[in-house]
């Protein structure tokens, strides 16, 4: 659960051990609350190493402890939508990032919450550890925490190889903007890494790449750049670079990522086509409908030019031509010119209930409020299709709000 930052713990919140069980590879969570009568001054968090009765280790490098940060939120539960939350919403404060800063000062009287994570490493011995978290100020006494995790003989494989399909959109654009490092440079690629890793070690499957300019219409903080530039040379034909779109599979693949290249999108939210022409000197526009015969004309040429690349690179058999929450008329339109520059080209979409093309979507992420039957997920099993669900604004539970409470998203 959240902890209010201005309440101090209840006595029948304190616990004098935490013990948890844990299989070999698995991680393992809780949570750890300080709070004073007084101001303290640099607050420091000291994993110990874990011992067992026959003097087997983890190592400290396997657990971190890290300060949860307070942040504003909106009461979106109070909503029958999240979706455009309105003005007047009582806000409070809400502990939900976990930061990364080594450390904190507390102030008097209020809480602060702290985020414990053991990684249990794949070679650990069966038993129970027992460790410690020590918490050291300049001006109070150091104190410890004891807890211990029964490491159980049961051993879970590697992400990589688990079955469960997670796919988690990534911006890498927003990685370049907090780091302040130019896009796809050496430096954005460093600063990438430990959020990728993240991803990976978590179970993701799928690699989001843009292929056009700001596909959702500026819905995200950081709009999508675009990985392939678009060019219409002067005597009317097209040339694609994939130059930025290879470093990124290649970078993400590095990972272990590797099921799926979902590239969006066909039908953007704005139905507006970025490219740079040549003949003006400078980027323009294409504003076309799926149907029209400028969008057919647009996307045939540029598909038929990407199945050759992909084909060439040994992707063409992961990637999927994706799309979002579009309506269905517009997806029968697109998919007549996918197949037609490509019949073997596959599909994705994350959106409503279509009936009409389950067959026709190899990656299929369904909105949480629909519910397809167990023999039809089972069929589309049996074939090599994936089958998921998401859930964004429209549901306000269960969700990962900064209002949502810790167990929906691990329910989710």
């Amino acid at each position: 659960e959240s902890f209010l930052k201005s309440a101090a713990p209840s006595s029948t919140q304190l616990r004098t051990v935490w013990k948890g069980k844990a299989w070999k590879g698995e991680k393992v969570h809780t949570q750890v609350l300080l709070w004073s009568k007084f101001n303290v001054d640099n607050v420091k968090l000291i994993p110990s190493d874990l011992v067992d009765p026959k003097g087997n280790i983890i190592a400290s490098k396997a657990v971190s402890a890290s300060f949860i940060r307070y942040v504003l939120t909106d009461h979106a539960g109070d909503l029958k939508s999240g979706c455009g939350i309105p003005k007047g919403l009582d806000t409070s404060l809400t502990a939900d990032l976990i930061d990364n800063i080594t450390v904190l000062p507390i102030e008097a009287k209020t809480s602060r919450p702290v985020w414990l994570s053991l990684n249990i490493p794949r070679n650990a011995d069966a038993g129970v550890y027992k460790g410690t978290l020590n918490i050291a100020a300049t001006n109070e006494r150091s104190i410890s925490l004891p807890y211990e995790v029964e490491v159980l003989n049961h051993t879970l494989p590697e992400p990589r190889k688990w079955s469960f399909h997670l796919d988690i959109w990534q911006n890498p654009y927003s990685v370049s903007r907090v780091h302040g490092v130019k896009v796809w440079s050496n430096e954005h690629f460093e600063a990438m890494k430990p959020y990728i890793k993240m991803l990976a070690d978590a179970g993701q499957k799928s690699i989001t790449a843009d292929i056009i300019y700001d596909p959702w219409n500026g819905q995200t903080y950081d709009i999508y750049q675009g990985m392939i530039k678009w060019v219409k040379k002067k005597d009317g034909t097209w040339s694609y670079d994939y130059t930025n779109f290879d470093k990124w599979v290649d970078f993400m693949m590095g990972f272990g990522i590797d099921k799926f290249i979902n590239c969006y999108s066909m039908i953007p939210w704005n139905l507006k086509f970025y490219y740079y022409d040549e003949a003006v000197g400078k980027n323009t526009l294409l504003a076309a409908k799926p149907g029209e015969k400028a969008y057919n004309d647009h996307w045939k040429s540029m598909l038929v030019d990407f199945a050759k690349h992909l084909k060439e690179k040994g992707w063409f058999e992961k990637t999927t031509i994706a799309m979002d929450e579009r309506e269905m008329e517009d997806m029968k339109k697109a998919i007549a010119i996918i197949k037609e520059a490509d019949p073997a080209f596959k599909i994705s979409l994350a959106g409503n209930d279509h009936p009409e093309l389950y067959n026709e979507l190899v990656d299929y992420c369904v909105a949480l409020r629909y519910e397809l039957s167990k023999d039809l997920i089972s069929e589309r099993r049996e074939k090599g299709f994936t089958t998921t669900f998401y859930t964004c604004c429209t549901e306000p539970f269960p969700n990962t709000f900064t209002s949502s409470t810790y167990a929906e998203a691990t329910w989710l």
